[in-house]
């Protein structure tokens, strides 16, 4: 069972483009396809993910498919295909993460969900309200997932001399030392951070490292109880009516980064001031929702110690990297319906088929050594035991020996046919054999002589009666 807490339900993580589902999935599986062949597995399983999200059907099984395939890869130690050796496998996770990092810079790592429309104050004067939202903001299950997925993999097979490689990944950069070494904090298309001392890391044994932006918040989960970091995307809301026209934008946001609301997650508080009274009407019968209108990404080095409006402040002076908001992520009206979605019904199936498979591959492997428990315990009931050549070498090795207390439990051994080719008798190979009266060897009696037999636990093999140049059917009786 996949093991991941997520801050809310964004189980796809790719708005619904105007043109058909059908076209954007293969545009995506093509896409994705094409990443795997140049080895950028996190683009690959991203823009998996992508395409499952765009044809919610069984027509997204080869997406979910090759997205969980990949995923199991990753997760077992592999930084994708392939077989690699202790010098490559350090390679190839690098640029693993490299191509993570970027991908996340490229497309949000967080989703929103944006409550209720809450009326504040009036402003009889000038015939204006104010009106608030809270909206609440998490890593997406998209980026939860992958994240995951490499994780686990990394700590599978990190090594404690792999350069650059942090134990805390992603929450420090794999370009953490280039970084603070230069001072370029975007740099291959990532970008980074600058840490300051105390972002609450001091469990994690972090301060002033260097994380990429879009994992700039350590979540509880992660650290105990402890919420790290801050968060580093900007937006903008606006109020809209039912055809989307525009009633009012937001005009302040009261960020709650180091707070935690058990209803959500990490949330915001946004107003939106001096609303007109056309627009009053439009909102208070309930005609009105809130969108997302501008997102952007915070980077570089912000120079000072994160405390109060100076983080504000020293916040607002970065650089930004803008998106499309097409791109941003919202939790869907009906869960109920997400939860449906072919992606988990193809997953839980996979899961349910891998689950039934191991099931029966154990029935049978237990069924297997129930038969030769039972053979085994039948061979050691049988009064005469005759070995062939064949089984001699299969189950004497190639040494040809009677091994140590081979037949201990052979109580009611009488009598045993040996085949010619075997040179030792270790000692104690027929103890317990108290009933053995006969010896049928396959070979003369020059034959037996050769053989190097142990006394000690073989006095009933020696005072046995021997009948020499015995034939039998070449199998074991």
């Amino acid at each position: 069972m996949k093991r991941k807490i997520t801050l809310f339900f964004f189980l796809f993580g790719f708005s619904f483009c105007l043109f058909s589902q059908n076209a954007e999935y293969n545009a995506l599986l093509k896409k994705a396809k094409e990443y795997e062949e140049k080895k950028q597995y996190a683009s690959a399983l991203g823009t998996y993910w992508d395409a499952a999200a765009a044809e919610k059907s069984d027509k997204a099984a080869e997406a979910v498919e090759s997205y969980l395939k990949l995923e199991a890869i990753i997760e077992a130690g592999k930084p994708g295909y392939g077989e690699f050796d202790e010098f490559t496998l350090y390679d190839n996770w690098v640029i693993l993460l490299k191509d993570f990092e970027q991908y996340w810079t490229e497309h949000p790592s967080v989703g929103f969900k944006i409550g209720d429309i809450k009326k504040g104050d009036i402003d009889r004067s000038t015939r204006t309200a104010s009106y608030a939202v809270r909206v609440w903001w998490g890593y997406s299950t998209k980026a939860y997932n992958m994240r995951y997925s490499l994780q686990t993999g990394l700590k599978k097979v990190r090594q404690r001399d792999w350069t650059g490689v942090s134990y805390y990944w992603p929450f420090v950069s794999i370009y953490a030392d280039a970084a603070k070494a230069d001072e370029k904090f975007l740099r291959n298309g990532v970008a980074l951070i600058a840490a300051p001392y105390d972002w609450g890391l001091g469990r994690m044994n972090l301060y002033e490292h260097v994380s990429p932006a879009a994992f700039s918040v350590h979540d509880p989960n992660y650290d105990g109880d402890n919420i790290a970091g801050r968060f580093l995307y900007e937006y903008k809301l606006a109020l809209v009516d039912e055809s989307g026209k525009t009633l009012a934008t937001s005009t302040y946001l009261d960020r709650h980064d180091d707070s935690w609301d058990d209803n959500g997650g990490y949330y915001d508080d946004v107003t939106f001031a001096s609303v007109k009274q056309d627009a009053m009407k439009v909102i208070d019968a309930g005609k009105a929702k809130v969108i997302i209108t501008e997102l952007s990404l915070k980077y570089g080095n912000p120079y000072y110690n994160a405390d109060g409006n100076q983080w504000v402040t020293e916040r607002s002076k970065l650089p930004s990297i803008t998106y499309n908001v097409a791109q941003v992520l919202m939790e869907a009206d009906d869960i109920d319906e997400i939860y449906g979605s072919v992606y988990l019904k193809n997953k839980k199936a996979a899961a349910e088929a891998k689950a039934k498979a191991d099931a029966e591959a154990a029935a049978k492997a237990a069924a297997e050594a129930k038969a030769k428990a039972d053979a085994e315990a039948a061979a050691k009931r049988k009064s005469t035991r005759f070995l062939s050549t064949t089984e001699v070498k299969t189950i004497l090795g190639i040494s040809q020996v009677i091994t140590k207390e081979m037949f201990a439990e052979y109580e009611n051994l009488e009598s045993i046919g040996i085949p010619l080719g075997v040179h030792k008798i270790d000692l104690d190979a027929f103890v317990n054999c108290k009933k053995l009266k006969k010896v049928y060897f396959a070979g003369t009696k020059k034959d037996w002589k050769n053989i190097a037999i142990d006394k000690t636990g073989n006095e009933t093999l020696l005072k046995a009666k021997m009948t020499f140049k015995t034939t039998y059917s070449g199998e074991g009786k």
